[in-house]
């Protein structure tokens, strides 16, 4: 119910606008099908004008001198909005949504000069967040968080120029209870493991731990039984076992 208004305001949106530019001097419009696409820009269908006006059917919004600008919407072929966008001279500028075909956000991310610059968050289909995100000049950039269907965090990590930075904590699911329970933690420098790596049971208990260089187990790798003991000791050098 909730999908199908917010789908009959979008509609109600883009007749608004239609209005407003028909009264500022934007009279001409065409259906997007009968627009031909060359090089980047839109062309009146065979011929050499480049196109200015408003544009209707499954791709709505206004097109000046041939390039996009300002929000466009785009339909499926049954009329629900699947994709809403801001341009600036033809080039993704601000906030972009995609939809479910039931109403719902697929993801909502921000464009700078037709790059991921801020925020980037997408969803499950029940409307549960999947992740949230940051880039900086179209580069994951800062903290990145991924959740369980159920909402409870997956991952919690750090990027720094789209590489992955410091700690990396992973996080159980549990179906009954809203429990925060490490699974493992693992550290990244320039983008690859490094230093110590420790793994845990839904209980809290360390069952391994190891060591990470250059991206690569080095050195001994502990693995721990149920009740804490220690149960084997395995060696690594450069990433291969080299004591089974």
């Amino acid at each position: 119910m909730l999908g199908n208004n917010l789908i009959s305001l979008e509609y109600k949106f883009v007749f608004f606008v239609s209005i407003v530019l028909m009264s500022s001097g934007w009279a001409e419009s065409i259906e997007y099908k009968n627009l031909e696409r060359r090089n980047g820009l839109y062309y009146v269908e065979s011929s050499k004008k480049l196109y200015t006006g408003y544009v209707t059917g499954q791709i709505e919004g206004k097109i000046l001198k041939g390039k996009k600008e300002g929000l466009h919407y785009k339909y499926d072929q049954s009329g629900i909005l699947i994709n809403k966008a801001n341009y600036n001279e033809n080039i993704l500028d601000g906030v972009q949504s995609e939809f479910f075909r039931d109403g719902g956000k697929l993801y909502i991310k921000n464009f700078k000069d037709g790059k991921l610059e801020g925020f980037y968050i997408d969803y499950y289909r029940t409307g549960q967040i999947l992740s949230i995100r940051n880039y900086k000049n179209n580069k994951l950039d800062g903290i990145y968080l991924d959740f369980h269907v159920n909402g409870q965090l997956r991952n919690k990590k750090k990027f720094k120029d789209g590489k992955p930075e410091g700690e990396f904590l992973t996080y159980f699911e549990f179906e009954l209870y809203n429990v925060m329970q490490l699974k493992s933690k693992k550290f990244y420098q320039d983008g690859r493991l490094s230093g110590q790596y420790i793994e845990y049971d839904e209980k809290g208990q360390t069952r391994g731990k190891g060591f990470y260089k250059e991206g690569k187990l080095e050195g001994e790798y502990l693995k721990y039984n149920k009740t804490g003991d220690l149960e084997e000791i395995r060696i690594y050098k450069n990433g291969i076992l080299v004591n089974d």
